[in-house]
């Protein structure tokens, strides 16, 4: 299971992570990267749009069996938590907002 997590305040709309992944990404009217399905593409190619974002936009996390995708929500095979979107189910507005507000670290590579 993974965390896909965008910080829409980084991303600059390259559109890369729709080149590599177009059923799990799209870019909405502000051309902002959003999580369309977070299943649509194989984990290997959503990988590959978060390391091919030239802005480091796109986080993409292991998340473990029972473990929460974000604070107060709880995880679920193929859920994303989207910075800069609207709070997701069980996760309360002001959640949302640390969230946004809370910058990303770059993913590492092994």
């Amino acid at each position: 299971m993974i965390r896909i997590i965008i910080d829409a305040d980084r991303c600059v709309g390259s559109g890369n992570c729709v080149f590599w992944a177009p059923h799990t990404f799209d870019l909405d009217d502000d051309a902002k990267s959003v999580v369309v399905d977070p299943s649509g593409d194989g984990e290997d190619r959503i990988r590959v749009a978060a390391d091919g974002c030239p802005a480091g936009a796109i986080t993409v996390e292991s998340v473990a069996a029972g473990e929460s995708a974000t604070a107060g929500e709880s995880a679920t095979a193929g859920e994303s938590a989207t910075a800069g979107e609207s709070a997701t189910a069980g996760e309360s507005a002001e959640s949302a907002e640390t969230r946004k507000a809370t910058p990303t670290p770059a993913p590492v590579e092994d």
